[in-house]
């Protein structure tokens, strides 16, 4: 009897390990975009397939080339005349494999699309989707920053969702580079209103477990994380 009472809750055990995180990623097919053969790893997490890298391209979808916007003069001069532009952090070239890039507002709401065919830069909506099939906005950041590349304390990082989100830092409104290993942000393309220069945001940093959100200017460099059509 003994034998058979533990064999039962063995089994009940095994199911609900097996169905108790029903938040757990599915890996999908890599996402190669035609515009420079840059492949990017994707997973879906609940109804929605997520690129697991920031965005890394310098054209829109048409072709276009977007302007690199290097020193802090040329980054307030693009917000000054409300035009696209990115930069690697630091400017550094060898950062951009690893990081993807940065990118100023102009660049992702312009009419060319700078999102890969068959894939959109995320509504503020989209991110509430990620988050609530997550938990919520407390418990979410934690299931989507990796386990490295965060200084300490990285508080509840587990990458459970296989989102992947590593403190690469943004560029700030006056155009100096900050908070990396502490904080990265993410784009949406919904505005607060119907007017104005903002855009809402998301954010993780390394010493909660919260998605933040929040309001930005269009001046800040901020990556970009793509989900599909």
């Amino acid at each position: 009897m003994k034998t058979l009472a533990l064999y039962s809750l063995c089994i009940i055990a095994l199911l609900f390990q097996s169905c108790g995180d029903s938040t757990a990623p599915t890996n999908e097919p890599d996402l190669i975009d035609a515009r420079n053969n840059r492949t990017y790893k994707t997973v879906r997490i609940g109804s929605q397939v997520w690129m697991a890298e920031n965005l890394d391209v310098v054209t829109f979808r048409n072709g276009t080339n977007i302007p690199e916007a290097r020193s802090e003069a040329e980054w307030v001069e693009a917000e000054i005349k409300q035009q696209p532009v990115w930069c690697y952090y630091l400017n550094d070239p060898h950062n951009t494999g690893r990081y993807g890039k940065l990118y100023n507002v102009y660049a992702v709401i312009d009419a060319r699309g700078i999102a890969p065919e068959g894939w959109h830069v995320p509504s503020d909506e989209e991110w509430t989707v990620l988050s609530d099939y997550l938990g919520g906005d407390s418990v979410a950041g934690g299931k989507m920053k990796s386990t490295s590349e965060w200084y300490s304390p990285n508080v509840n990082a587990t990458n459970s969702s296989g989102f992947n989100a590593k403190g690469f830092g943004h560029r700030d409104k006056r155009g100096p580079f900050i908070s990396y290993g502490y904080e990265t942000k993410f784009w949406s393309t919904t505005r607060p209103n119907s007017s104005g220069g903002n855009y809402y945001v998301r954010w993780l940093n390394n010493v909660d477990g919260n998605l933040g959100r929040g309001v930005q200017d269009g001046v800040r460099g901020i990556y970009i994380r793509c989900v599909k059509d």
